[in-house]
């Protein structure tokens, strides 16, 4: 009787796991029979000689009975930096993702240059590894352009402040940085992969005003002074905060998930009177 205690332990266990392991392998299942996505190299097409990126008639909803983006076309040119403005929960993210390849549209044709896109997401992820790993990802990254990409995005002087510079372990997911310094190593480390797109949500949001200006105006530098139209990187940023968005060369104020209206800033402000209250209302909430 002793030798069959073990095994009738065993077999108990067993059909006690049966009810857990039935409902895991529904929910496994449920995974394994969704369709499989188009590859994104399959849906995103080359744009014009001398534009960046372009969608047509783009439309995405989360459910049939909420469309977040109708009809939407934009074009920007190479080497242009676009802010894209509008209130919260009008598609701004939503557009980032699928311009990157992130997710799918419902509809419409979206059109990259070659040279890959990067986005840098408004909360940055770090790994628990060294600074220089996670800016070069272990890929052939050489140190002048670490280095570059650390002056444009202006972590130098943190990161020269660092007990071992760029060989400084971080804690996980960075913590031992702060929310600002995050952002431009995350930043850092897309430019340090020389995409020619950059997106940019709302990455530089947790920076001081000033900073913000120089890093904005680094990228433009950047831009400016490439040899030419192939090595010019576009950056697209969403920004709220009306000095950052005054620095781009042009706004797409996105409304009802729609461009309702695109120009520089100045000229917006002064005709457009709803984008003219979005930015008063972003001013009164920063000084708050």
């Amino acid at each position: 009787f002793t030798l069959l205690v073990f095994p009738l332990r065993i077999i108990g266990y067993l059909f006690s796991e049966i009810p857990h392991s039935v409902a895991g392998w529904r929910r496994v299942r449920e995974v394994l029979d969704e369709p499989v996505g188009q590859d994104p190299n399959e849906l995103i097409r080359k744009p014009k000689f001398g534009v960046a990126l372009s969608c047509e008639n783009l439309n995405f909803s989360h459910t049939p009975e909420n469309s977040v983006l109708k009809d939407l076309s934009l074009e920007i040119l190479s080497g242009r930096t676009v802010a894209i403005v509008g209130a919260t929960g009008c598609g701004k993210t939503t557009l980032l993702h699928l311009l990157s390849g992130l997710i799918e549209s419902d509809s419409g044709t979206i059109s990259v240059q070659p040279g890959g896109v990067g986005l840098v997401f408004q909360e940055a992820f770090l790994f628990a590894e060294s600074l220089r790993f996670n800016i070069t990802l272990d890929s052939s990254i050489t140190d002048a352009q670490v280095n570059k990409s650390l002056r444009i995005a202006e972590c130098t002087d943190f990161v020269n402040d660092l007990t071992n510079g760029l060989d400084t372990i971080m804690g996980e997911r960075g913590v031992s940085l702060s929310g600002g310094q995050r952002q431009r190593i995350a930043l850092a480390r897309a430019i340090a992969h020389n995409r020619a797109v950059l997106l940019l949500d709302d990455t530089t949001s947790a920076l001081d005003p000033a900073t913000e200006a120089r890093v904005v105006n680094n990228l433009r530098e950047m831009s400016l002074t490439a040899t030419n139209t192939t090595n010019k990187t576009t950056v697209v940023i969403v920004a709220s905060r009306p000095s950052t968005i005054a620095l781009a060369d042009e706004v797409l104020y996105l409304r009802n998930g729609q461009i309702a209206d695109h120009a520089p800033h100045d000229v917006l402000y002064t005709r457009n009177s709803d984008y003219r209250e979005l930015i008063n209302a972003f001013e009164h909430d920063r000084h708050e």
